[in-house]
């Protein structure tokens, strides 16, 4: 089942939005699937991506007429398995893809072009970034012709690297590391660009106090010129005792290009946290308390897990619950006081357990979600009213 629950606000009406969902429609049966993404194109059409184990990675364009989804024919990206795949929107025809293979770990860059349905895979480079060893991932969009990559560099580091494209062609460049305490190798930072200058990054990172040592978020800024990234000196401050976990798909959003809202996946107690800060000078400032949400949704399974906007404050929050694996979202609210978690409300209900969602944002009031039962990738897009 799907729900509608938190959304970020920042002194707007309250969100109470309605979602009227269409038909759930088949996308592909590859047989077997443990990673799905999606990327907009336009109001009406959306790239979708899946992979598994002894699958290749495939894409596929989905056309959208109103809540009705059309795909068309699938291609293979990459040959091998891949772990995941994130994927930006450079343009109406063209989008970048960035994947990690499970065989050797090694992350991969590619600009697929796309014509009418049809997806031409052009060549893709190996962005040489931290240890071998397989590790999570993030990606956010600075323009048409730059992305960030941030990538967790076990045991003990982030990986960030400005990527450029030119037309077809990728280009992988300098990579600065930032240091940590802890070993985050099992959590992709939380990215979002405030500017073209400026990118927000939430991260996993050991902390102490006095006798109990954890890890928890911790957020830093780091600033952009051309492909130079100058990373801030040594730790950053502690924002949250809970920290990114997982291969999260977008859970952190610019509110504006002072202000970041994000979620941080479920915790022990099964529920997830929903948090406002400004950012002054570089510092992360908390704007209100944190919200958290009902202890219902798949604890640890930050892979089940997206974040959608719907206005520049306004977020739908898809989860995955426990105990049958339902898909839900919830609407949260940044209020310039502090995020509010609003009620839950069933968009689609499956018989199968589902995981692995994500969403394509076709208009501020279409949405596009697409996950998996682990054998066939589903859509359904909704209005949002």
């Amino acid at each position: 089942m799907f729900m509608v629950g938190p959304t970020f606000f920042s002194g707007e009406a309250a969100f109470s939005p309605v979602l009227t969902p269409g038909s759930e429609a088949t996308i592909a049966s590859p047989g077997s699937t443990t990673w799905v993404g999606a990327v907009p194109l336009s109001a009406t059409k959306a790239i979708i991506m899946y992979s598994a184990a002894g699958q290749p990675l495939r894409a596929i364009v989905a056309d959208v007429s109103g809540t009705t989804i059309t795909p068309a024919t699938a291609v293979s990206v990459e040959a091998t398995w891949c772990v995941m795949a994130k994927a930006v929107a450079l343009s109406s025809t063209s989008a970048l893809v960035v994947y990690t293979r499970q065989s050797d770990g090694a992350l991969r860059a590619v600009v697929l072009s796309v014509s009418g349905s049809t997806i031409t895979v052009n060549t893709a480079v190996t962005l040489v970034m931290g240890s071998t060893a397989l590790s999570y991932f993030s990606i956010a969009l600075i323009d048409s012709t730059r992305v960030i990559v941030g990538r967790s560099n076990s045991p003990g580091g982030y990986d960030f690297m400005v990527v450029t494209i030119s037309g077809t062609t990728v280009t992988a460049n300098t990579v600065y590391t930032h240091a940590t305490v802890g070993n985050p190798s099992l959590a992709a930072p939380y990215l979002a660009a405030l500017s073209s200058t400026e990118i927000a990054v939430v991260y996993r990172d050991r902390w102490t106090v006095l006798s109990t040592t954890a890890d928890g978020a911790r957020g830093m800024v780091l600033s952009v010129s051309g492909t130079t990234i100058t990373l801030p000196v040594g730790p950053q401050d502690l924002i949250h005792q809970y920290g990114p976990f997982g291969a999260h798909q977008h859970c952190m959003h610019a509110v504006s290009s002072s202000r970041v809202a994000f979620v941080l996946p479920p915790n022990a107690g099964g529920v997830f946290t929903a948090m406002e800060y400004d950012i002054v000078g570089g510092l992360f400032s908390p704007v209100g308390g944190v919200a958290a949400s009902t202890a219902n949704a798949l604890v640890g399974s930050a892979q089940c897990f997206d974040v959608s906007s719907v206005t520049a404050s306004g977020y739908l929050v898809v989860t995955v619950d426990s105990p049958n694996q339902d898909l839900t979202s919830t609407p949260l609210q940044a209020s310039g006081a502090g995020p509010v978690i609003g009620s839950r409300v069933v968009v689609r209900d499956n018989p199968s357990p589902l995981t692995y969602p994500a969403s394509a944002s076709l208009t501020a009031t279409k949405k596009l979600v697409v996950y998996t039962d682990s054998a066939s990738v589903y859509g359904v897009v909704f209005d949002v009213t």
